[in-house]
């Protein structure tokens, strides 16, 4: 059979994949294939000719190939995951407008009319990078990461910040750097560790200072809930990128001995606080649970919150939402974020692609410990800190790019039988 008889048969095969960026591998391992057949057929005793019909009949019909290869091989979509999270941007919704009739969140918060805008900009950014095909990132790695610490660089040398966190100026809106830095180290770092350079003494060089130096940025700065969030991410990265155990362990026993230095250096003052936590409840979580408690079944709707719990509309919203909607939708909240971190990372367990797979566990356990810390700290379970709620909290910033990693978690799961195993190693 004929070199053009071969490929008319491949483009009937593609004609019936609507994977167009698979045509190339399907082509080559059918090709594969059939060379293959005919080496064998022709050492059975077939002149080429024969042998080159009977492998394409061994292939079988074009289009029964095509169906088959389309029905495997085609974008999934979960829809498990895009239901809970329609439901949690449901909730955004209620606070939204719940929110705006407070006096006090009228007083300091952006209104509401903005914050609905910040919701639509963020689904946009979602759906974007739903099916945007985020094998793309990787060969920008270096440049996120560059990018992200040049952005941190510039935040400090303009000496902008609020609560001692930097933030950038952009007109009336202020963007906390260490939040967008966050995401861009992260993303960045997923492909810089899987894409290693030739020499192996630089690459293990190179690896561990571009893992180590954010945390001479971070360390300047008193947003230690950034951090943690960062670190926490940043760990789970190490521990399932290939080779960086030795740099997960190092990173943990640093923590440890420096907590272990503050403990001894600051021994008196520590155990002050401990005495006083032990025998005295934080007065911002007594204030939560007083709140929590006076909720009621169905809570006390909207533009009656009385209680004094400060960022009651950032880190402690789901104080209010429970006050506002009553203990049952309070309870459906908490089983909501439960359900949607795990399935969060059961994408990652489905992901056949290392990078893709890396980029679901580091930005799932990002996302995850924001998702878990507002309610766990409202109900008195940890202690507080500056951790918002992605989507449901006040804040634009947050609310898009939580958005957007959803999505871009989401791409990664649409894409995840487009990947050939056999090619991607």
């Amino acid at each position: 059979m004929s070199k053009e008889s071969i490929e008319s048969y491949l483009d009937q095969v593609c004609q019936h994949i609507k994977a167009k960026e698979l045509h190339g591998v399907i082509r080559q391992e059918l090709e594969g294939h059939y060379a293959e057949l005919t080496h064998d057929y022709i050492a059975d005793g077939h002149t080429e000719e024969e042998a080159g019909k009977l492998a394409v009949k061994q292939l079988g019909d074009p289009v029964d190939v095509g169906k088959g290869f389309n029905k495997v091989h085609r974008p999934k979509t979960d829809w498990w995951l895009v239901g809970m999270i329609g439901v949690l941007v449901g909730f955004a919704v209620l606070m939204i407008l719940y929110t705006s009739t407070e006096k006090y969140y009228m007083m300091y918060a952006a209104p509401y009319y903005l914050r609905f805008f910040y919701l639509f900009i963020g689904i946009c950014f979602m759906l974007g990078c739903m099916f945007f095909d985020y094998r793309k990132i990787k060969k920008y790695s270096w440049h996120l990461y560059i990018g992200a610490l040049l952005l941190i660089v510039f935040t400090i040398y303009t000496k902008v910040s609020i609560n001692g966190s930097p933030y950038l100026r952009i007109g009336p809106f202020s963007i906390s750097a260490y939040t967008i830095a966050s995401y861009m180290l992260l993303i960045g770092l997923c492909g810089i560790v899987q894409h290693p350079l030739h020499n192996q003494k630089i690459n293990k060089l190179v690896l561990r200072l571009a893992v180590l130096i954010p945390f001479i940025f971070f360390w300047t700065t008193l947003d230690l809930s950034q951090y943690g969030i960062y670190l926490v991410g940043l760990l789970t990265l190490l521990w399932f990128a290939p080779k960086m155990k030795v740099l997960f362990v190092s990173i943990i026993g640093v923590h440890l001995i420096l907590l272990c230095i503050l403990f001894f250096i600051r021994m008196n003052y520590i155990k002050n606080h401990l005495n006083v936590r032990w025998s005295n409840i934080d007065p911002l979580t007594a204030s939560s649970l007083k709140s929590i408690r006076e909720s009621g079944m169905w809570g006390h709707g909207a533009g009656v919150f009385k209680h004094k719990v400060p960022d009651i509309f950032t880190n402690f919203i789901f104080t209010y939402f429970i006050h506002a909607i009553g203990w049952l939708a309070g309870a459906v909240l908490l089983v909501l974020l439960l359900t949607l971190v795990v399935n969060l990372f059961k994408i990652s367990i489905r992901t056949r692609d290392s990078y893709g797979k890396l980029l679901t566990l580091t930005l799932s356990a990002y996302l995850g410990v924001q998702l878990l810390y507002g309610p766990l700290m409202s109900l008195g379970l940890i202690p507080p800190a500056g951790i918002t709620t992605p989507i449901l909290s006040v804040g634009g910033l947050n609310l898009i790019l939580s958005l957007a990693t959803f999505g871009l978690i989401l791409g990664i799961y649409r894409r995840k039988d487009l990947i050939n195993p056999i090619i991607v190693k």
